[in-house]
């Protein structure tokens, strides 16, 4: 069984961010969240951040969603994700103070020595 989402269950679970939806929920409650990105290829890089929630507020369709969704997606697809999900009331942009960074670059053990 492919592991892997289909396009409407990306979609969905992209979207569910709202204050009310479990995510919200448990954002709210914790107060703090933590975030990681990561390379998929080698040598492998990856930032972890950790802080506490500062704001919550209406995610803004062109300030926000679109960068991110043409980021993540690229200029098309991240188009066409934002056209299918115009209509998702209850989007958040959710802002954090960092206080922990956790970061390698694996990189760094190749470089001259």
């Amino acid at each position: 069984m492919p592991l892997t989402m289909t396009k409407e269950e990306r979609e969905a679970f992209l979207a569910d961010t709202g204050r009310t939806s479990r995510k919200g929920k448990l954002l709210e409650r914790a107060g703090r969240f933590s975030l990681c990105v990561q390379t998929e290829t080698l040598p492998y890089k990856y930032v972890s951040v950790e802080g506490p929630i500062v704001a919550v507020e209406a995610a803004d369709l062109e300030r926000d969603r679109r960068p991110l969704a043409r980021r993540y997606l690229g200029t098309e697809v991240g188009d066409s994700y934002i056209d299918s999900t115009r209509d998702v009331v209850g989007n958040v942009l959710v802002r954090m103070r960092p206080e922990r960074w956790l970061t390698v670059d694996y990189a760094k053990q190749y470089e001259s020595r």
